[in-house]
């Protein structure tokens, strides 16, 4: 696994968790409509610029990425 497909997910989690600590209720940062257009929104851009076959190949791909060694060659 790429140490920055581990770091990138978990220092997200960890920025969030500190911003609700410091900042109060959890609930100051959740807003449903918010997420739909981020997310969704996001979703259907990308497939937009890709082909359906494309589009849902993707997990494959981020599986494979989180999940397969990385393998470095040195000469």
């Amino acid at each position: 696994m790429d140490l920055a497909t581990l770091v990138g997910p978990i220092g997200a989690i960890v920025a969030l968790a500190a911003a609700v600590i410091t900042g109060g209720s959890a609930s100051k940062f959740l807003n449903t409509a918010s997420l739909l257009i981020v997310i969704v929104g996001t979703l259907l851009v990308v497939l937009m610029k890709f082909n359906l076959g494309q589009f849902l190949g993707a997990t494959g791909v981020a599986k494979r990425a989180s999940f397969k060694k990385l393998v470095i060659h040195r000469n």
